[in-house]
């Protein structure tokens, strides 16, 4: 985990999303090179409130979440193995995440019956060249699949990667890592001052993928008020505007250098 601590404060907070009242649970893609730690990071931040996968067809969603009250988010460590199955899994498989990250579950995917209504956020990653191979991109690409997600893109300045070689050569990596995600479930209302729903108006404008950009207005609404519910506030503040403007920065088209 050494050199990923902004991309875990990150995840982590799009993780809080899931215990904010009235918002739904921010959905999101890491994109960084392979070997970059993504995987890692996904893996070591299954709680209370998150599951992680290594593969995802709907047999395994259904097993996750059915019972558990608590979930609200689910992780992949690699988004390509959605598209690793014969190609009514896959469609099954997208269909139902569309439904998770766009709609509200009630019905189960295989059965069909009846359930409590469900809204899951999906975290995952993928490098970039495997996010631009043509079985990805016509999928996510269709029907505005891929607006219901934060895209968010870094890579390592040469100070972290020395830093990390650093790391590997003293051994360190030998040591458990240890992510402490001290979610405590519970849903809260947090409330948007006029003027930085204004801010954050503005700022969504400027990482759109779409023409309209409603998603990434509400994406970004939602970060703040999960940066404000972290903090145990029921109110955001400046400060908070000022995270997610930092937060912006893996938002935009080249990524951030970490």
């Amino acid at each position: 985990m050494e050199g990923l601590e902004e991309v875990i404060h990150l995840v982590t907070t799009v993780l809080w999303s899931g215990q904010v009242e009235k918002e739904r649970p921010l959905s999101m893609i890491l994109v960084a090179p392979p070997g970059a730690g993504k995987t890692s990071v996904l893996e070591h931040m299954e709680c209370v409130t998150s599951h992680f996968f290594s593969d995802f067809t709907s047999r395994e969603v259904l097993g996750a979440i059915n019972g558990n009250q608590n979930i609200t988010h689910l992780l992949l460590g690699d988004f390509l193995s959605v598209f690793g199955h014969n190609k009514s899994t896959i469609k099954l498989s997208i269909n139902l995440l569309a439904r998770l990250t766009g709609d509200t579950m009630r019905q189960k995917p295989w059965s069909g019956e009846e359930i409590a209504p469900k809204r899951l956020g999906f975290i995952s990653a993928i490098p970039p060249e495997d996010l631009n191979k043509r079985e990805v991109k016509t999928h996510i690409r269709s029907g505005g699949f891929a607006s219901r997600f934060i895209m968010a893109k870094y890579n390592y300045s040469q100070k972290t990667i020395e830093r990390i070689h650093k790391f590997i050569r003293e051994g360190k990596y030998r040591k458990d890592a240890q992510i402490p995600i001290n979610i405590k479930p519970g849903n809260i209302v947090v409330e948007v001052p006029s003027e930085i729903a204004k801010d954050l108006d503005a700022l969504a404008r400027s990482i759109k993928q779409d023409e309209i950009g409603f998603r990434a207005h509400h994406h970004l609404r939602t970060l703040a008020c999960s940066v404000a519910r972290m903090k145990s506030r029921n109110v955001v503040t400046k400060s908070d505007y000022e995270e997610v403007l930092h937060f912006c920065e893996f938002f935009k088209s080249e990524g951030k250098t970490i």
